[in-house]
């Protein structure tokens, strides 16, 4: 499978995938579920872009489980 991202940039300088990371409160609270203490590696406010897309791969790992990120699943159906 072929991956492309649509990046997105939230207010805080969270800069995740796509949109439908982190759009809701819920959304966020499961990412911060699966970075837990690394969530803030996600900021640009400390972190380069390549270091944070470097941190994606946490996500796209979670695709090859029987748990794949709720926001994904969510996004684009079954991964």
């Amino acid at each position: 499978m072929t991956t492309q991202f649509l990046p997105f940039v939230e207010l805080d300088g969270t800069f995740v995938p796509c949109c439908w990371m982190s759009t809701s409160a819920f959304k966020i609270g499961k990412l911060k579920e699966l970075y837990g203490e690394d969530y803030a590696k996600l900021n640009l406010k400390n972190n380069s872009v390549d270091d944070i897309m470097q941190q994606w791969n946490k996500i796209i790992a979670t695709w090859k489980t029987d748990t794949p990120l709720y926001n994904c699943v969510e996004a684009c159906g079954t991964i």
